[in-house]
């Protein structure tokens, strides 16, 4: 093995940045020597410095001065002739060793997409990928605790050893909710790591500090709310009268894919009709792994009077839209038994996802739904219910035409009935009584079909916890978009 190198951490080195040099050499010698945390070398005034062997004696070799990435590679070059550093790493490297030291975010956010550049598609080294989602996790700590955390995790996955990648877990916890025990526990998994350079006095301190540290009901991610990001609009389509479909990609890569199944974004813009900025929450067309890919597939019914539809509307494909990371719309965990929606329009979006997560993460569970659309040329996606009764026996849908079914409709298909008119009391009975069923759609729907099942004698509360009200609901304003739904908790 070659000898090890000791990087000194004495205080006019680490005033100098032997810290971040520390990192570095861990990062570039990675495999190939061991790097160590070093003491004083008596070079104060030419740090940052390396001691090359340990001890003292004639074969150990001091280098100062070690300031550019120029000057890493002729230590590595002069004294490490048989070590083999692979390309790939040690142009990483150089990105990485710029990242640690540019002060300025959208530099240093330019040079993280390089350092991904370069690793993309190239899985044969996770390590690699698990030190860049470091970096990636420190630069969004203070903006974006939410991605910075979802990418020290990732880290922690790709390698599970890595110390840098558990305190990187600890210090975004801390940074998104205050999660004490997990930091905590983040923190004592880098403890029990055996790497040279790490600094065990100092993380002993952080986990005195975080134990001692009072605990809060409201999480700073709850505070914050979620980060927003620019989407371009890549094509818009008009799927019937008054629906649009806009298909949007990521300008910069995704760096928090959805965590959750049932899961929205928010949309912010400044339309001119209004002139201030509104922001409206929808539920993609497009799937968790289409986000992750830096696609985005939204479907929504234009209010001639909305604010925000009709701006919608009217984008070009040169349109850039603010929009949030996901946002957790229900947890699927709470429907075990099965669920029921009742959607109408393009609130078909919610219903899709609800379904096909309820189904996948309990497929013996009970999925039903009643689906309300005008005429039967306004229906959409009908082929994705097809595909999740397929994959689901227990599905059974029934769909409500205000206009009429169409002659060569059969009022029953086993799985889905076609019924003429709006949704009556009859259709709510077929509820089985032992699901929550789900309420989405226009305003007016919601108005009636909520008040019915009120009647019904179950029990109504919306997402946001408040008692129900089914009055004065107005239904040309797009205020209520395709996540305003309420829950019915049998």
């Amino acid at each position: 093995m070659p000898a090890p190198m000791n990087v000194c951490q004495g205080r006019n080195c680490t005033r100098n940045g032997s810290p971040l040099l520390l990192r570095d050499l861990e990062d570039l010698a990675f495999g190939c020597i061991d790097v160590k945390k070093g003491t004083c070398m008596r070079k104060c005034g030419a740090g940052p410095n390396v001691k090359i062997g340990d001890g003292d004696g004639e074969d150990v070799v001091k280098v100062t001065g070690l300031r550019t990435f120029e000057d890493i590679e002729n230590l590595l070059r002069n004294n490490y002739q048989g070590v083999q550093i692979k390309p790939l790493r040690r142009n990483l490297g150089e990105i990485k060793f710029r990242i640690r030291r540019e002060q300025d975010f959208e530099k240093r956010r330019e040079a993280l997409e390089e350092g991904f550049g370069l690793i993309e598609g190239k899985d044969d080294d996770p390590r690699l990928r698990s030190e860049m989602l470091v970096l990636r996790s420190h630069h969004f700590l203070e903006t974006a605790a939410e991605s910075s955390c979802t990418d020290a995790l990732a880290a922690v996955d790709l390698a599970p050893g890595f110390t840098e990648a558990h305190l990187a877990v600890s210090d975004a916890l801390v940074a998104r909710d205050g999660q004490n025990s997990s930091a905590v526990a983040a923190l004592n998994k880098a403890l029990s790591s055996t790497v040279f350079g790490l600094n065990k006095d100092a993380i002993r301190k952080k986990v005195e500090d975080l134990e001692n540290m009072p605990t809060t009901t409201t999480t700073k991610s709850e505070v914050q709310g979620p980060m927003f990001r620019e989407w371009r609009v890549q094509t818009l389509d008009r799927i019937n009268h008054n629906c649009v479909k806009i298909t949007l990609q990521a300008v910069s890569p995704v760096i928090e894919p959805p965590r959750f199944d049932m899961w929205h974004v928010d949309v912010k813009a400044t339309p001119s009709s209004v002139g201030k900025e509104v922001v409206r929450p929808y539920t993609p067309l497009s799937s968790k792994e289409d986000y992750k890919n830096g696609t985005l597939t939204l479907l929504l019914k234009v209010y001639e009077k909305g604010a925000m539809t009709p701006h919608l509307a009217q984008l070009g494909n040169v349109d850039v839209l603010q929009i949030s990371t996901p946002v957790q719309t229900l947890d699927v965990s709470e429907y075990s038994r099965g669920v029921a929606v009742v959607a109408g329009g393009s609130a078909i979006t919610v219903a899709l996802q609800i379904l096909e997560a309820v189904s996948g993460s309990h497929p013996q569970s009970q999925v039903r739904a009643i689906v309300c659309y005008s005429s039967m040329k306004d229906i959409l996606c009908h082929e994705r219910l097809e595909a999740l009764h397929r994959k689901c026996q227990n599905f059974k849908l029934a769909y409500q035409i205000s206009e009429g079914v169409a002659a060569n409709q059969c009022k029953d298909q086993g799985w889905v009935r076609w019924d003429s008119g709006r949704v009556t009391r009859e259709a709510l009975m077929r509820i089985p009584s032992d699901l929550k069923a789900i309420v989405s759609g226009p305003s007016a729907m919601c108005d009636t079909v909520g008040g019915a099942l009120q009647k019904l004698g179950l029990e109504v509360v919306p997402l946001d916890g408040d008692p129900a009200n089914f009055t004065d609901i107005v239904d040309d304003d797009d205020s209520h978009s395709n996540v305003c739904c309420s829950c019915v908790v049998s």
